[in-house]
């Protein structure tokens, strides 16, 4: 093997390739991430192997992807003492899927390190679960823009066995669920209630 990555993410993105089209089988994708500052696409072929299609340059280590189209949402968690944060960025892939495009990035502030990212483009909103700050943030979206965060809360970690630790959001109807691994809970949040 020639070289090695410790993977963290990976999405499989249904996809036809044009090397495909004469049997009119479809071949998946595989986008991969990990700590460094690279991101790679590999081809899944009918017979299970993998072929490496594209490698891009990205900015320090994404820790989750959220892709739809050629939009590309990610996390950058960012454990620093003296950092301003994780932060939630949004790329474009580039002409002739050429290259990533940086559209715009968000700053979570000091100490929220995000773990988990959820797009919720039909309500206008994203969350980072920050398992560095015990926190839960919640972003309003325009589209696919991120337009600020709106409100970030700190969960609650008394009688907890240790530091709060939010892991994962996920969304049904018109509440949020989020999986804390310090406390041992699920906390819920009533979207749209301003609270």
């Amino acid at each position: 093997m020639d070289q090695t990555m410790f993977v963290w993410v990976i999405l499989i993105l249904s996809m036809t390739s044009s090397h495909c089209e004469s049997t009119g089988e479809g071949i998946e994708k595989l986008f991969v991430s990990g700590f460094n500052n690279v991101s790679s696409t590999f081809a899944i072929l009918p017979s299970g192997e993998l072929t490496k299609d594209e490698e891009y340059e990205v900015d320090q280590g994404w820790s989750w992807v959220v892709v739809e189209g050629s939009t590309i949402w990610a996390i950058t968690e960012d454990w620093s003492m003296t950092s301003v944060g994780g932060s939630v960025s949004r790329w474009m892939v580039g002409v002739d899927g050429e290259g990533l495009v940086l559209e715009e990035k968000l700053m979570l502030g000091p100490g929220n390190t995000p773990t988990h990212l959820l797009v919720d483009k039909d309500d206008g909103l994203a969350f980072t679960a920050n398992i560095g700050g015990g926190t839960w943030s919640v972003i309003e979206m325009a589209g696919d823009q991120l337009v600020k965060v709106s409100k970030t809360v700190s969960l609650d970690t008394e009688g907890c066995k240790e530091a709060s630790k939010p892991h994962q959001t996920v969304v049904r109807g018109q509440f949020a669920y989020v999986v804390d691994l310090g406390c041992d809970v699920v906390w819920t949040f009533a979207l749209g209630s301003g609270d």
